[in-house]
């Protein structure tokens, strides 16, 4: 039996172990699985694939989203703009920003698949301060879903 070790930051292991303990998951399971398939599939494309999907599903729900919103007469441009998903594991939204997205006015579209409902957030440039640092160029945000405040149910 070999043992292995694998660096992880902190925050990442414990919302990962948050999840998969709910489900009962033993992460030397997940480990084992992603081992066996690999062998079985040769390679890691079935991972990689599967991932490059992911993204692709969610860049065509953030040009629709987009689309819908600059219909509704919000003006949002890609440049200083975020997109976020909600975890089906959990309530929270995941979003990575740059660090220069604070210095102005800033949009966060909300993705909630689980209700069929997407949320604006339009965060005024300096108004958010002591963000975690994911490193030097981004901001590591969770917004959590019961934490929002819908004032303006006007749009979709």
């Amino acid at each position: 039996m070999k043992n292995l070790e694998v660096e992880v930051e902190e925050d990442v292991y414990q919302k990962f172990k948050s999840i998969i303990d709910d489900k009962n998951i033993d992460l030397n399971g997940i480990v084992k699985i992603v081992m066996l398939n690999t062998i079985y599939e040769k390679g890691v494309d079935w991972l990689v694939g599967t991932l490059r999907n992911e993204i692709a599903n969610k860049n065509e729900k953030k040009k629709k989203a987009v689309k819908l919103f600059k219909e509704k007469g919000f003006d949002i441009t890609q440049f200083n703009m975020n997109f976020a998903s909600r975890n089906k594991g959990n309530s929270q939204y995941w979003i990575n920003a740059n660090k220069n997205v604070l210095s102005y006015d800033w949009h966060v579209i909300l993705n909630d698949d689980i209700k069929k409902k997407i949320y604006l957030l339009y965060i005024p440039k300096n108004t958010i301060y002591n963000l975690k640092n994911k490193n030097d160029k981004q901001y590591n945000i969770s917004l959590t879903y019961n934490e929002l405040i819908d004032i303006h149910r006007r749009c979709c």
